[in-house]
């Protein structure tokens, strides 16, 4: 999501280690900006999530049509997931050799210490029951709220700036300032409700999350 030419001018000066997107790496390889004939370790982080968006096709087309050596050539290639289904299965014996699968805690188990709490709300009584959840926190912290899409997270941020709670929001239609400025708000805890879309938010390491409202 940032702006293409500051990246290019990076580029230029070379580096070890480049870390992006499955659609900003192709538009990059078609712009004949980028080589990857001297890759010799390939990550894929949250390879799950990018599936659900879609990117199986750039990810599949960076890694077996471009110049990029196999891992029989003596590449190699790592897979972080939190799901293990059976697309991210056949990815695993298409792109890494005789891997090794190494899972942390239970797969599908979530921590000890959370604490998961399920309630059944009509839609004219959310918000209602958002600023009652709001309101009884007894501990600092930060509060993330998820929500469907783009639209509802620029609402909420709205409605909940005009009763008087600190909020910012992030989603796909904000520039990349945008993001930063809100994820910045929101670590250091100027704004500490965050609204965000589900895709926006992923991937993000924020200390201090006390609770998350999908």
């Amino acid at each position: 999501g940032a702006e293409i030419r500051l990246q290019l001018r990076e580029l230029e000066r070379g580096c070890d280690l480049l870390v992006g997107t499955p659609g900003r790496l192709t538009d990059l390889i078609e712009r004949y900006r980028v080589s990857l004939s001297q890759v010799n370790c390939l990550i894929f982080d949250e390879a799950d999530r990018m599936l659900d968006m879609g990117f199986e096709p750039q990810i599949r087309r960076i890694v077996e049509q471009e110049d990029m050596p196999t891992s029989r050539q003596g590449r190699q290639s790592t897979m972080f997931s939190a799901t293990f289904p059976r697309e991210i299965q056949q990815l695993a014996r298409d792109f890494l050799n005789d891997y090794v699968f190494l899972t942390v805690g239970r797969v599908g188990s979530t921590h000890s210490s959370i604490r998961q709490v399920l309630r059944y709300v009509e839609d004219t009584d959310k918000y209602r029951d958002l600023r009652r959840l709001l309101e009884d926190q007894s501990e600092e912290g930060l509060t993330l709220i998820f929500v469907e899409t783009k639209r509802r997270a620029d609402e909420l941020e709205h409605i909940l700036c005009r009763d008087r709670y600190p909020a910012t929001s992030i989603h796909g239609d904000r520039t990349q300032a945008e993001r930063e400025e809100a994820l910045r708000d929101f670590k250091m805890g100027a704004r500490p409700i965050l609204v965000a879309t589900d895709v926006a938010a992923r991937g993000l390491d924020i200390s201090h999350v006390n609770h998350v409202i999908n």
